[in-house]
């Protein structure tokens, strides 16, 4: 199963979907993770050390959307983008209607999560406020 990850779209965006050592748990536990070149550059994270995690460093964002079991995102895709063969995109779709974008794939929103304490490891909009300093 490959796991893609893409360098943001938004211009404005420094943020990466996925680190290194998230990538190395998810090698170690048998995926293949494919993330586009530069992809974590502008939040410090360098593709040598996503190649020492086990990723595979591509050029294509087309070759990861096409060819990504899951796609790991930040920012909603681009509705150019949006004709993905993907099968499930998991990230942050804020106010955008994926459903309405992606036909045959499955979104998971993360923002959408219920705030409870089960669901805490997963609850980017704590996370992010507490980077921010609320």
């Amino acid at each position: 199963m490959i796991i893609g990850i893409l360098n943001e779209s938004n211009s404005i965006e420094k943020r990466v979907a996925s680190t290194p050592s998230a990538i190395k748990k998810l090698t170690s536990q048998g995926f293949s993770v494919w993330i586009e070149k530069n992809a974590g550059l502008f939040s410090n994270f360098y593709d040598s050390e996503y190649i020492s995690a086990g990723a595979k460093i591509k050029k294509s964002s087309d070759e990861i959307i096409t060819s990504s079991n899951i796609l790991l995102m930040l920012q909603p895709l681009l509705l150019e983008e949006a004709t993905t063969t993907t099968n499930i995109i998991i990230g942050n779709f804020q106010n955008s209607k994926p459903h309405r974008l992606i036909k045959n794939t499955k979104c998971f929103a993360l923002e959408k999560l219920p705030r409870i304490s089960k669901t805490q490891p997963f609850d980017i909009l704590s996370s992010q406020n507490n980077l921010s300093g609320y």
